[in-house]
């Protein structure tokens, strides 16, 4: 058994120099069979052991069978490879008989169970030993299956009789082994792409669309494992990484959303200037100019119109009809502002303006923090710090701003006091300081350190 690991580590070895992965030597001792591809089929409680032929076996697999000598007297165990059918109606198959647990049988399999001189019939269910002959004058040599299993690597080097098949298995696969295969298994070129690739069904006929979706059923290719391995890793990706997408992909959707209606409005209005154009020169009655038109669309659009002493629109309506008009023209008048003060730059756009600027810089610099008031001031800070994320399309770091600023509002109505809640949000402290928080967590522990020391040198020298 020692020899066997040793051997098979040299071959996960050589796989590894090739490039191979864990998952390409697991592939390799599992051969693509599932732990229910490898029970046992017994015929007698078996109603129809072909299909289970057509099910599990392929040109290529391996086959692990309860043999018998000339009169029905059980010889342990045997492996042959299975090389293809040889008929079906009948249910036989030709192989390469690999290995047997009997010394007597594996001698019996050398000499005389060659491919062209043996035929393994699948039997059927019944009482008794199966009654199937080959024709009279027929010379192969007979081996019944009436119990047996599909076989992989992993199988054979368990079992002292198969640890040698089993290696020369692996053995042959890494040999084989190729870094990317361009075709997948049992494609044209075959099953050579991918040492140990599931082989083609045995007793299909033909290459109609019925017998390719049978083989796919019964033999899915590992490409196909494979690709939803990376699609899996890849929703994981985007999931991990989508909410600042997520949120940009709605913002351009609900932009497209508005272009989309105030295209409509502009298609119904021409539609309706051309209606009263057309009933104005018939000279119809009720004909009304597209100014009137306008007007009554404006003023029944709109439920509570209010205008100002100068004619225009209340806000509300301003950020209906043009959303981001009030925040362009409110980063306008900042920049006016910001401008007049030393090291302001007129020439930086509204668009380039940071709100946080205009919040230090002229709101506390005209009122303090005493007359603000603790709360106002970090509302400030909050509310310049989420503008400024939003300008930067940041959504996902403006999101979680907001987010906390909730969570630390709930906590300071429950507390009555800011004392805690402040801590809960993103904001940075309200007093300016060069000295980051792990610094000064550094310094004080410092400090606390050097006070404990001079504390036990004033006892010692009291004593």
């Amino acid at each position: 058994m020692a020899d066997t690991l040793t051997g098979m580590e040299a071959l996960r070895d050589e796989l590894a120099a090739k490039g191979g992965s864990a998952e390409d030597w697991d592939f390799l001792m599992s051969e693509g069979l599932k732990f229910a591809d490898v029970d046992w089929v017994d015929a007698s409680r078996c109603g129809d052991p072909w299909k289970e032929v057509n099910k599990r076996l392929g040109e290529g697999r391996m086959v692990e069978y309860r043999c018998y000598d000339s009169r029905r007297r059980s010889q342990g165990m045997a492996i042959f490879e299975v090389a293809g059918v040889l008929d079906e109606a009948q249910h036989l198959l030709k192989g390469i008989h690999l290995a047997a647990s009997d010394e007597y049988y594996q001698w019996y399999g050398e000499h005389d169970l060659s491919v062209d001189n043996c035929a393994y019939h699948v039997c059927n269910g019944g009482p008794g030993p199966c009654s199937f002959r080959l024709p009279r004058g027929d010379k192969r040599e007979l081996i019944h299956l009436d119990f047996w299993r599909v076989v992989n690597p992993a199988i054979l080097v368990s079992q002292e009789y198969g640890r040698d098949a089993g290696l020369a298995r692996l053995r042959s696969g890494v040999g084989k082994y190729v870094p990317h295969p361009l075709l997948p298994p049992g494609g044209a070129g075959g099953k050579e792409d991918r040492p140990g690739a599931a082989p083609a069904r045995l007793g299909a006929v033909g290459s109609g669309l019925d017998a390719m979706m049978e083989e796919a059923e019964a033999f899915p290719p590992e490409p196909l494992k494979e690709k939803k391995r990376k699609d899996k890793d890849r929703k994981e990706k985007d999931t991990r990484k989508s909410v600042g997408s997520l949120l940009n992909e709605r913002a351009e959707s609900f932009e497209s959303g508005l272009e989309e209606e105030r295209r409509k409005k502009k298609r119904r209005k021409k539609r309706h200037e051309r209606v009263e154009k057309k009933k104005h020169s018939r000279g119809e009655p009720g004909a009304s100019t597209s100014s009137g038109e306008d007007e009554e669309s404006s003023s029944s659009e709109q439920p509570f119109q209010k205008l100002s002493t100068r004619g225009e629109m209340d806000l509300w309506r301003q950020s209906q009809t043009n959303p981001g008009k009030l925040l362009k023209g409110g980063l306008q008048e900042m920049g006016r502002y910001l401008a007049d003060r030393v090291g302001g730059d007129p020439r930086v756009g509204w668009e380039d303006r940071k709100v946080m600027s205009y919040v230090n810089q002229i709101l506390m610099a005209n009122h303090s923090s005493q007359t603000i008031g603790i709360r106002n001031v970090r509302e400030a800070q909050t509310l310049g710090s989420a503008i400024d994320m939003l300008m930067a399309g940041n959504l996902g770091g403006l999101g979680d701003l907001l987010m906390q600023r909730l969570k630390a509002l709930e906590t300071a109505v429950a507390e009555q006091s800011w004392s805690s809640a402040r801590h809960q949000e993103l904001i940075s402290p309200q007093s300016a300081s060069l000295t980051n928080q792990a610094e000064r967590e550094k310094a004080a522990k410092a400090e606390l350190r050097a006070n404990k020391l001079r504390a036990a040198m004033g006892k010692s020298k009291t004593k």
